[in-house]
């Protein structure tokens, strides 16, 4: 006689049908250490059957919220495309560096500190 496989996706979906450890022993022909035993595995250990309990009327929901499909994909008015925010970086960029040229010139144009101190020192002979 060869061994059955039970797999825990196997007790994992008995347990979400409802069926408890002795359903489960009955089901498998398992005797009850087996089923203790293999309740100790991480996955199963403190799982319980699920309760499905039938109601006597029927529940409709008449007051839905219709969920947005991905045709109505809600869209920032702020949102811009890759072109767009490209075009504004380098436009920003070249405003940057036409200012930055402009200080480089007036650096250019002032003399060097060296000649300054120089000067200052011919102005306070003793």
């Amino acid at each position: 006689m060869s061994k059955q496989t039970i797999t825990i996706s196997m007790i994992l979906e008995d347990l979400s049908n409802g069926i408890d450890r002795k359903g489960i022993q009955d089901k498998y022909d398992l005797k009850l250490w087996e089923v203790t035993t293999m309740f100790d595995h991480p996955q199963l250990k403190g799982k319980r059957p699920s309760k499905k309990k039938e109601l006597s009327f029927d529940f409709i929901d008449d007051i839905s919220v219709p969920s947005l499909s991905v045709s109505e994909e809600v869209v920032d008015p702020a949102q811009i495309t890759l072109d767009e925010g490209i075009e504004e970086i380098t436009a920003t960029q070249d405003s940057t560096s036409e200012y930055a040229n402009e200080e480089e010139e007036e650096v250019e144009d002032t003399p060097l500190y060296e000649e300054l101190v120089e000067d200052d020192l011919d102005t306070f002979e003793l």
